[in-house]
């Protein structure tokens, strides 16, 4: 039986070592080879926005002024005029979208950060986990990949920690012995939206309606505090969280935010 919970948007790994599958794909690099980048301070970008911001707020105004003074044109004159300042109006889109464009990174590297993650998590643990990435070139703003690693960082060592059992339990439930954790990642319209899925235990109902209650833990000794911190900093970010568990089965969470912040 499948349950579902969703947080709303306000508005010693020992021998077996860890592996990482990857789906198979054209060989096409995930960024740009190195002779073709230039490292940019994300704040000079910023800054470039900001007056990219006002130059549409002064374009405003223009066209305001522009409607205003039309009694006062001759036809001819008032076509050029207006005809220029819709021009500007699509060369400022063109110049805000180009910028955005320059922010964008794969996603990639944050699940590269991931494998070196979760090579502690199962060492800690003595489990034997796979790791699978899909959609590494997917592309979201590099603000909004700062602000989802932690989260994200969280939700696998949560799969990790309490979602894959030690081997000999999943070879008792006739599973193999390895656990599996998979890390997704597609655009969908102007959102990302990230899966984290294990094919472990699965989550209780009881648990499930109540795993983003402050201080609730099923860890003794945990603080119970990490899943509602990751579900607060995804809705401070316009994001919102959803679980769907299966006993028995493993539990997914999606995170879904905005690819630009």
């Amino acid at each position: 039986m499948a349950w579902e919970w969703i947080v709303p948007a306000q508005p010693a790994i020992k021998s077996v070592g860890m592996v990482v599958h990857e789906p198979k794909r054209a060989s096409t690099p995930l960024s740009p080879t190195a002779s073709n980048v230039v490292r940019v301070d994300l704040a000079r970008l910023d800054d470039l926005m900001r007056m990219v911001g006002e130059l549409v707020v002064t374009r405003a105004r223009l066209g305001e002024s522009v409607t205003q003074a039309s009694g006062g044109l001759s036809s001819n004159a008032w076509d050029d005029v207006n005809e220029a300042n819709e021009l500007l109006e699509r060369q400022l889109r063109s110049i805000r979208e180009g910028v955005m464009r320059i922010r964008l990174v794969p996603i990639g590297e944050v699940f590269e950060r991931m494998r070196f993650a979760m090579r502690d998590i199962a060492r800690e643990t003595g489990k034997a986990i796979h790791l699978e990435f899909d959609g590494q070139s997917t592309e979201i703003d590099k603000l909004v990949v700062d602000r989802m690693l932690e989260p994200l960082l969280h939700l696998v060592r949560n799969a990790a920690s309490h979602g894959i059992e030690q081997r000999s339990d999943r070879v008792a439930a006739g599973k193999a012995a390895d656990g599996t954790i998979a890390l997704r990642a597609r655009a969908a319209g102007d959102r990302i939206v990230i899966e984290v899925e294990d094919n472990g235990i699965g989550i209780a109902p009881d648990v499930l309606s109540r795993m983003f209650d402050p201080f609730f833990s099923t860890k003794e000794g945990g603080s119970g505090l990490g899943l509602a911190l990751t579900q607060q900093i995804v809705r401070d970010h316009g994001g919102y969280l959803r679980v769907d568990s299966v006993v028995g089965r493993g539990t997914t969470f999606t995170v879904s935010v905005p690819a630009s912040g």
